[in-house]
């Protein structure tokens, strides 16, 4: 129960308004248009598919991920949360707009209930799993990557 709860919450987070600082702000409701290619060498990406937001291994993985902000910070990882069952796809907690949830659900979907990607900062696939991931695991997958490994020398000096 807590697990779904924890997953429905996330979906309403991401259409809470923020608060606009004059009226001519774009509202925190509308949906962004992202293509994952104006993120290449910047971030990280986690794509999060699911059937269904009650779905206990998205619920899980959203707890997981949940547990350490600063660790997907540090890391420069993005979240896009692409649910079937007809609840809206996000990115980063604001609504994605339909066309680009589309374009990434046409090159990466499958067709299995859940699955998780981690995709590295030069575009390219690095995990794929259709089971939840521990926090842990993601980030030694991620520590082991060159351009990481390059952070955390330059970040070290």
């Amino acid at each position: 129960m807590h697990i779904l709860f924890s997953a429905l919450l996330f979906m309403m987070m991401a259409y809470d308004s923020k608060a606009e600082t004059d009226s001519a702000s774009a509202s925190a409701d509308s949906p962004v248009e992202v293509n994952l290619s104006e993120l290449r060498w910047e971030k990280r990406v986690l794509l999060i598919f699911t059937d269904d937001v009650s779905n206990p291994d998205f619920g899980r993985q959203m707890q997981l991920l949940e547990s350490d902000p600063e660790g997907l910070e540090i890391r420069k990882l993005v979240r896009f949360i692409l649910p079937e069952n007809g609840a809206s796809a996000a990115y980063e907690n604001q609504p994605l707009s339909s066309e680009s949830a589309a374009q990434i659900r046409n090159r990466y979907a499958d067709d299995r209930p859940f699955t998780f990607i981690l995709i590295g900062k030069d575009g390219g696939e690095k995990l794929r799993s259709h089971e939840t991931v521990e926090i842990e695991d993601l980030f030694a997958i991620i520590d082991r990557m060159p351009m990481r490994a390059r952070e955390i020398r330059q970040n070290q000096r």
